[in-house]
């Protein structure tokens, strides 16, 4: 997580909420990561789909610096997980303060019966948290109501397909998608990473890629845009490039796929004449957004887009500045309308698969028949249609719904027929239900010419 701002010396209520998709057994201890030293126990046993809030008081050390405390929990001696706390100690007129526990609910965390907070107690005085002796182990309670716990009702997957489905899709266990970030091919297993792990997240704190930026979280802002191209024999996008907003872009969806970040366009050394443009008329100032313009702008260039200066200022339409003001950004787009982009690619195949972990399953379609075949086994139970993943993909605004921690995802992005585009009789215009927004008015466009 980011880290926590705060004052030398201050009292802070920590929090790490947690999902078990197992049941966990009593006894369960939070350690320091490098000593084992035991700061807390769970006496309870917590069954399996509950929410749990994790939490703990310290104290802030006394002087200014950036402070890292890394903790294991572990069960029964194995290691369920690992957990930080990062404090950035500042001076006392910082304003900027925030902690990791609201008192309110935060978006995203389901409400109800099924979360419980569970507490260390209060630290002693330390001058720093990064030292062996920094929190004592202390009993840990869990705060109980009188009803029992309330599970969430999403059933769980065994790794293990139907034998029809095994025949389709292999078996999860021994499958691995296979994918290019900036020319390097990459390789994740099944049960490597959640199966509801965004692209922005994969490159941010496993790659290491943080020009990639995550603002919003939901696609709004644009600033974890990336350049994308589609595997060699769907008929989505290929051979041209397209835009994407990596926030929103499953992992587990990009089998087949080659991605461009903002590393690989330019660097402090080297920068691109789009990022030279940006420097030279002050176009940029806290630089969130700044990554996810200049790739908007990389793209529509490297796909052979408009130079029409009212045409390049569209292709940023999807990315919002707070702080600069659009005027320098119009101003370096304008010194843009010489540059070209060449981006060299290597297009795969994609092929239908399967990944599993923590009781849900993904599952890859290559047509239409790979769908039917997987609704036929699972339409009973929690499951989700990805396509944009724009909308169920990032709820946190809805009232709860089963389907909102879905346990089989099915991968359309990659069904040709959901593509296919058909001009008829007449006036007639059928476009396949996968298609993006960009297409439709591409071709709305295109139709209105001709008619």
């Amino acid at each position: 997580s980011n880290p926590v701002v705060c004052h030398p010396g201050e009292h802070l209520e920590l929090c790490w909420q947690l999902r078990f998709p197992t049941s966990l057994a009593a006894g369960a201890q939070l350690q320091l990561r490098e000593s084992r030293e035991v700061v807390g126990v769970i006496q309870d046993a917590v069954p399996a789909g509950c929410c749990v809030d994790l939490g703990m008081h310290l104290q802030a050390p006394q002087h200014l610096a950036t402070c890292v405390q890394d903790f294991v929990l572990s069960s029964v001696g194995e290691i369920l997980g690992d957990l930080s706390i990062c404090l950035s100690i500042r001076t006392a007129e910082a304003k900027e303060l925030k902690t990791l526990c609201p008192e309110a609910n935060p978006l995203g965390i389901i409400p109800g019966n099924h979360t419980r907070r569970i507490y260390f107690g209060k630290a002693q005085t330390n001058e720093s948290v990064t030292s062996n002796d920094s929190i004592k182990p202390v009993e840990v309670v869990i705060e109980r109501s009188h009803d029992e716990w309330e599970l969430l009702d999403r059933p769980q997957l065994a790794p293990q397909l139907p034998q029809p489905l095994k025949e389709r899709f292999g078996a999860p266990e021994e499958a691995s998608l296979r994918f290019w970030v900036n020319g390097e091919e990459k390789v994740v297993t099944s049960g490597q990473f959640p199966v509801t792990t965004s692209l922005a997240e994969y490159l941010r704190y496993h790659l290491g890629l943080t020009g990639t930026k995550i603002g919003c979280g939901e696609g709004g802002c644009g600033a974890c845009t990336v350049l994308l191209h589609a595997p060699a024999d769907t008929m989505l996008l290929a051979p041209n490039p397209c835009m994407a907003n990596a926030c929103l872009r499953p992992l587990h969806s990009m089998n087949g796929w080659e991605v461009t970040t903002i590393e690989k366009v330019g660097t402090p050394k080297a920068p691109h004449p789009i990022q030279s443009a940006f420097v030279k008329h002050s176009a940029s100032q806290c630089g969130m957004c700044t990554p996810g313009m200049v790739m908007s702008i990389y793209g529509h260039l490297a796909k052979g887009g408009s130079k029409d200066p009212q045409d390049l200022q569209g292709c940023i339409q999807g990315n919002l500045c707070r702080c600069t003001g659009y005027r320098p950004i119009h101003d370096a787009m304008r010194e843009t309308l010489k540059v070209s982009c060449d981006v060299k690619v290597r297009l795969q195949p994609a092929v239908p698969l399967a990944m599993h972990r923590d009781g849900q399953t993904w599952f890859d379609c290559a047509n239409l028949t790979d769908v039917f075949h997987v609704l036929s086994e699972y339409s009973t139970v929690p499951h989700r249609l990805v396509v944009g993943n724009t909308s169920t993909g990032v709820v946190k605004y809805y009232p709860f719904h089963r389907n909102d921690e879905p346990t089989v995802f099915i991968n359309l992005q990659q069904v040709p027929e959901l593509h296919e585009i058909k001009r008829g009789d007449g006036n007639a215009l059928t476009l396949g239900a996968a298609c993006t927004l960009s297409t439709l008015i591409e071709e709305l466009e295109a139709f209105a010419k001709e008619h």
